[in-house]
């Protein structure tokens, strides 16, 4: 008798639900949390009834491409990355991260353009 047919018909109809949910789109996590089982029970199960599991993690590129946009021409204009991020409530290294996908390059550090020379912008009216 394999393992398979060793499952009971009520532990059988659970896998089946979150063999489901995956291939309806629901992620590990929130399939971690509805049948309060871990993320390699999850991956065994699936590989047990040899279904194809999906990569783990955002997709490449940002969710946010409009506020990338603005978090360049920020820097562009002068911003340094912590008062960037502190306008976007990120990480100076977050803001770092989006200019080098974006192909900016970094001024020196301690190099920034004078409070004087820059445009006021109020987080509101950006």
């Amino acid at each position: 008798m394999s393992k398979k047919e060793r499952i009971s018909k009520r532990r059988r109809l659970a896998f089946h639900k979150v063999i489901a949910d995956y291939q309806s789109g629901m992620s590990y996590t929130e399939m971690e949390q509805k049948y309060m089982v871990s993320y390699p029970t999850i991956l065994r199960l699936l590989k047990d009834y040899n279904i194809e599991t999906r990569k783990r993690g955002a997709p490449k590129g940002s969710k946010k491409p409009a506020r990338d946009k603005k978090v360049c021409e920020m820097y562009l204009k002068g911003f340094s990355l912590r008062e960037v991020g502190i306008y976007f409530d990120v990480s100076h290294e977050r803001i770092r991260q989006i200019l080098n996908r974006a192909e900016i390059v970094l001024r020196p550090q301690g190099k920034k353009t004078k409070k004087k020379d820059r445009t006021n912008i109020h987080p509101y009216t950006f």
